[in-house]
């Protein structure tokens, strides 16, 4: 049915999700933390410190307190609201993926728009205060679906996932909200606040009644259209809370998680991440280990994933990823559980070979975290010098196989 489908999709995400992060993680722990020079602050030693709650030291509520005097408050001269800054916030905005080597944002929209996220470079663009990235990754996005619809036309077999983004009207969308955001100002009122110009704010109204934007319409919840529709309500509601995007779930969690750093005060920051990570551990979203890291709030995470889906393969695998402390009792156990379920899961079917090459990969992973010569999974390896190998002495063999039957060798 199309629930199940939608569920089963849901899952894949998720997993993708999950293991982009932990490839993050353990590329600026293990890769970026060794470079001279680098500019971001990255205390996290692994995955099971990287979670945004322990980055911002809220992991206890006498800490999360203390904390709030370390953050700088000052005023976005491009968006002309409140942005909060601090190592910690830094630290968690950069789990969240929100910044690519030495900062540079064309780095981070590049990686969206080679996916095709046109929509989502967009949005992270306005949220970094940058409103000529913004336009630039719109106008960018109009010409991909020009190419599209010319594409669908010479193609009658075009997938139904592109087919909603090769209309001449969702090119007409885009190129409107480009406009629409070029066109943003803040005047101040006598009595302080801000306020955009009604001619300004009736557009965006306008437009986020067109079809291709509207929340009303059920066939149109495409991730494009959500991240369309956050940029309007965002510059829409500047200065009157951020309520519309925080919580609205059409958005990936690493992306609220990040834009909650960034624009919401400690209290309100909080309260934000205990909810959402109290609603992860309910449902067993894997998204939330951005916000858990791999803590013992994060085995929970992954005991609830694994009660909800019964995929022991991805507890198993991810938590091959992590060395527990030995006081982790009731870890360590749940831990070992789920690796000899996969292990003799993998023999039932006969996979020996797959056994054998899973734990042979993780004891070379677990000796790599001890000894500090990490390999992370996406394929990028760690400068090591390279130490000469002695040739190895030639033995003749031993042994050799016989036929019991006509004695041949």
């Amino acid at each position: 049915s199309d629930d199940d489908f939608s569920e089963t999709l849901r899952n894949l995400e998720q997993l993708l999700h999950s293991w982009r992060w932990i490839a993050l993680i353990e590329y600026l722990s293990y890769e970026q933390k060794g470079e001279e020079n680098s500019e971001e602050f990255w205390p996290a030693k692994g995955l099971i410190d990287a979670g945004v709650m322990k980055l911002l030291r809220m992991t206890s509520r006498e800490a999360a307190d203390n904390g709030s005097s370390s953050d700088n408050k000052s005023k976005s001269v491009t968006l002309f609201c409140d942005v909060y800054d601090s190592p910690p916030r830094k630290a968690a905005i950069n789990a969240c993926g929100w910044v690519k080597k030495y900062g540079v944002l064309r780095n981070l929209l590049d990686q969206c728009e080679s996916s095709g996220e046109f929509e989502r470079s967009a949005a992270l663009a306005v949220w970094h205060g940058d409103l000529g990235e913004c336009v630039a990754a719109l106008q960018r996005g109009a010409e991909d679906v020009k190419a599209l619809f010319e594409e669908r036309n010479d193609d009658d077999d075009i997938s139904e996932i592109n087919a909603g983004r090769t209309t001449e009207s969702y090119r007409e969308t885009l190129s409107l909200i480009a406009m629409c955001v070029a066109g943003f100002n803040v005047t101040t009122e006598s009595d302080g606040t801000m306020k955009t110009s009604n001619i300004w704010s009736s557009a965006c109204e306008g437009l986020l009644r067109r079809p291709d934007v509207s929340e009303t319409n059920k066939t149109n919840q495409s991730s494009g259209a959500v991240y369309l529709r956050a940029i309007l309500l965002f510059l829409q509601n500047i200065g009157k809370g951020f309520e519309c995007i925080i919580l609205n779930e059409g958005i990936l969690l690493a992306d609220r998680v990040a834009f909650a750093c960034k624009f919401l005060p400690r209290k309100e920051l909080r309260s934000f991440l205990d909810a959402s990570m109290r609603k992860c551990l309910k449902y067993g979203d894997l998204d939330g280990l951005v916000i858990t890291g791999l803590d013992k709030r994060g085995i929970a995470l992954l005991q609830s994933y694994v009660d909800r889906h019964a995929d022991v393969q991805t507890a198993a695998l991810i938590s091959s990823r992590i060395i527990l402390p030995n006081e982790w009792n009731t870890e360590r156990k749940v831990c070992h559980e789920w690796l000899e379920s996969y292990r003799m899961l993998l023999n039932n079917l006969q996979m020996w070979t797959s056994r054998a090459t899973f734990d042979c990969a993780r004891c070379e992973h677990i000796r790599n975290l001890k000894s500090g010569a990490f390999n992370p999974p996406s394929g990028r390896r760690v400068a090591t010098k390279k130490q000469p190998v002695a040739p190895q002495p030639n033995f003749p063999p031993q042994l050799w196989a016989r036929c019991n039957y006509c004695n041949a060798s």
